[in-house]
């Protein structure tokens, strides 16, 4: 259509209209290939406009999607929503594409924690507003949140997250469950994991 028309002040391109990048940094992982968005990029983008320093409330979701049902392809995006503004979608942080999930969750959230990092401790500059960011959930399924805490599946034996308690497995429903009887039980904290 812009073609068409050929206006002087229309560009020939929808690709030129719409500011299209001419090049994306995609990275080898694995078995697949990761493409970042960027968290700071996003929240510029889909807060163009903000009248005075205000602090955001993020929440983050990571999780693995099959593309085609016939094909052994995921998608594990990392998603980003501001909570505390009205009427903003999720926007896209990365994206990891390939024929298994992630091989690591160090390489996967990398990228990712490297640009956080900054942004929680000095905030993000839009319009010349300084606004300061705050981390409040990551939203995943119970796989997901497996491999985000990098820790044992989800069906495992020594799978509690929260104690030392050993699963037991139950042959006629295919359960696993886990008594906390034992009140002798060692609770974990942040420096029982590696």
């Amino acid at each position: 259509m812009l073609h068409v028309l050929k206006l002087p002040n229309l560009p020939k391109s929808s690709r030129t209209l719409l500011q299209t990048p001419r090049e994306t940094t995609i990275a080898k992982m694995g078995n697949g290939h990761y493409w970042h968005n960027g968290l700071e990029k996003g929240i510029v983008n889909l807060l163009p406009k903000i009248d005075s320093a205000t602090n955001l409330e993020l929440s983050f979701n990571i999780d693995g999607l099959p593309i085609y049902n016939s094909t052994k392809m995921e998608f594990w995006p990392i998603l980003c929503l501001i909570n505390n503004m009205r009427n903003l979608h999720p926007f896209v942080v990365g994206i990891y594409c390939g024929t298994t999930k992630p091989p690591s969750v160090q390489g996967f959230l990398t990228p990712f924690v490297e640009e956080i990092k900054p942004l929680l401790k000095n905030g993000i500059f839009i319009n010349g507003i300084k606004c300061s960011l705050k981390v409040r959930c990551f939203i995943c399924d119970t796989p997901a949140r497996s491999f985000a805490k990098g820790v044992v599946n989800f069906n495992a034996y020594n799978r509690c997250t929260r104690c030392t308690v050993i699963g037991e497995y139950n042959h006629e429903s295919h359960r696993m469950s886990f008594p906390c009887i034992d009140l002798n039980v060692i609770w974990l904290k942040h420096l029982n994991y590696d």
